[in-house]
């Protein structure tokens, strides 16, 4: 199946690109993934922020190519956070399908196979099932070749990562 969910660190998992999520108004207002990624790289973290085009609207996603500490030859900023809108919770699934689907076939474009991520809630403001369920929509809507990489999705809970496997199963294979 071409996403897999495990048990494990985002930050430690093997992949060819690593999405992080932003509130893209502007530099500083990074989700809790992106902070624990410039604690582990934080040079990377800073030369980086050279080759980020602020501001990333809401729903849309920036590649970073990157040749540093970090693992990851590829870096997808998603602009899912946001601090100032208020929106539907449908609204709110809507962007994270929307990032995610550019992030991954930004990915591919650049001859990634795999990506890894967590379950992008924008913020805690959707549930694990819905942010989830918009990652699989746009995973399942995407053209061939984005459905020829591995979407890693990354817990650190075992039973939610077993939970989300099996309604991964069940929904990409109807």
């Amino acid at each position: 199946m071409p996403i897999r969910i495990e048990c494990t660190d985002v930050l430690d998992a093997s992949a060819d690109a690593l999405i992080l999520t932003v509130d893209g108004l502007k530099r500083g207002m990074e989700g809790n993934i992106a902070r624990q990624f410039e604690r582990r790289y934080p040079d990377d973290w800073l030369d980086m922020q050279r080759d980020i085009a602020y501001p990333i609207p809401l729903g849309r996603t920036t590649a970073v190519e990157w040749d540093g500490d970090c693992p990851w030859r590829t870096i997808l900023i998603a602009s899912t956070l946001h601090h100032i809108d208020v929106l539907t919770q449908q609204q709110k699934a809507s962007v994270v399908r929307a990032a995610c689907a550019e992030a991954l076939t930004l990915a591919a474009r650049r001859g990634c196979r795999s990506v890894a991520s967590v379950v992008m809630r924008g913020g805690w403001r959707l549930g694990l099932d819905e942010g989830f369920g918009a990652m699989l929509d746009a995973f399942r809507i995407a053209g061939h070749g984005v459905q020829q990489i591995e979407l890693l999705i990354c817990l650190p809970d075992e039973d939610e990562a077993a939970r989300l496997s099996a309604v991964a199963e069940a929904r990409l294979n109807k």
